[in-house]
């Protein structure tokens, strides 16, 4: 498997996180109460589920899920200064809670998928 790809994704993934978070002019739609905390959880899930496919080494791995925790919490403080964003300690608990249920999702489905990818890394299979 190319991991270039995963990783570009990844960090598009990432970048797209930090401008929707930290730019002013980019409030959250307001469907239902909370709903913030459901976009918080669901896109540190999505980037942490892309992990496994995206690091080769489970120390790599663990690096950028604790990465994905201090940017959940350097979000958070960052936000505190800008005009028309909060801090908030749920906001920052959906961003924990999503980096643990998509690491746990990740690992899963790539545990599962090992052999495909470890196939296709070297090129067998084909």
């Amino acid at each position: 498997m190319n991991r270039f790809w995963v990783r570009v994704v990844w960090l598009v993934g990432l970048g797209t996180v930090l401008v929707g978070t930290l730019d002013p002019a980019m409030a959250p739609p307001s469907f239902f109460s909370g709903f913030d905390k459901v976009m918080h959880g669901g896109a540190f899930a999505a980037l942490a589920a892309i992990v496994p496919f995206a690091a080769t080494r489970t120390g790599s791995r663990s690096i950028l899920f604790a990465g994905l925790l201090l940017v959940g919490a350097a979000i958070e403080v960052i936000q505190s200064f800008i005009p028309a964003r909060s801090a908030s300690f749920l906001d920052f608990s959906a961003d924990a809670l999503g980096v643990v249920l998509g690491a746990l999702v990740g690992l899963w489905f790539y545990q599962r998928l090992a052999g495909y990818f470890s196939a296709g890394a070297t090129g067998a299979g084909r």
